[in-house]
């Protein structure tokens, strides 16, 4: 049987507290942008002379009313205790393989180790060209190169 989720892990709409402001914030200054039309447009499509101001009042109205139960949620999250921590569950780590074992080292004299190791460190650091394809007779580069 599933119980139901404690109401702090419900998904809400107005969860953040400034949803509601920002979701009503868009109708609104669609509204404003309509209000904004000559009016003649508007008058022929809603058949009403007042109809640029009702719209623009209409959209003070969402804007206002979207940003007041913004306040109202900020104000009620303030004063609502804080949710109950959730206990936590442990992960345990997977037993790793042992890791395989590392071959043996030969024993080496001090200046053969040093020598050795000189060695490596050019070949990092000047890794050896690329030999150059044999040239037919035809392919000759002009004498001044």
């Amino acid at each position: 049987m599933a119980y139901p989720a404690p109401p702090h892990d419900r998904p809400s709409f107005l969860h953040p507290w400034w949803r509601p402001g920002v979701y009503t914030a868009v109708p609104a200054v669609l509204l404003w942008i309509v209000a904004r039309l000559p009016a003649e447009l508007l008058v022929w499509a809603l058949h009403n002379v007042k109809a640029p101001a009702w719209i623009n009042s209409a959209g003070d109205l969402v804007f206002v009313l979207g940003w007041a139960t913004s306040a109202v949620l900020l104000w009620l999250e303030g004063h609502r205790p804080p949710p109950e921590p959730r206990p936590r569950r442990t992960i345990r780590p997977r037993a790793m393989p042992p890791p395989p074992p590392a071959p043996p080292l030969k024993p080496l004299e001090p200046t053969e180790a040093l020598r050795e190791l000189s060695q490596q460190h050019n070949q990092q650091l000047n890794p050896p060209k690329p030999k150059a394809p044999a040239r037919s007779g035809r392919h000759r580069l002009p004498w001044w190169t």
